[in-house]
């Protein structure tokens, strides 16, 4: 767990949002064993992800609707770790994180 709260915490700085996301969801996919008893830990990340901030893209010119693109392809990554460790789960732990999830970015209903 110490490494995922590395990770997660750096997912708010602008700079390592795309390289942290990435991560986590690579320490997901591969620890998602370890990781299912802490599923509940998970349900803050995921209220978290209203607040992610967009990537400064206005150095590359790039519109709006890429930052926006970039915004919500790094977040679906963080949605893909989260779901990487429910697949963990017995299937009748599944169902709340699932609930949590399947309406992405709304806040979080403790599981």
């Amino acid at each position: 767990m110490n490494a995922i709260k590395y990770v997660v915490a750096a997912l708010p700085e602008p700079s390592l949002w795309l390289q942290a996301a990435n991560a986590l969801r690579d320490l997901c996919d591969a620890n998602r064993s370890v990781l299912a008893p802490h599923i509940g830990d998970f349900a803050e990340l995921h209220a978290g992800l209203t607040n992610v901030p967009v990537r400064t893209l206005a150095a590359s010119k790039k519109s709006l609707d890429a930052e926006r693109h970039a915004k919500d392809t790094e977040k679906m990554k963080v949605l893909q770790s989260i779901a990487s460790v429910i697949q963990a789960l017995p299937p009748e732990e599944e169902i709340p994180p699932i609930e949590v999830i399947k309406l992405p970015f709304l806040p979080p209903i403790l599981f």
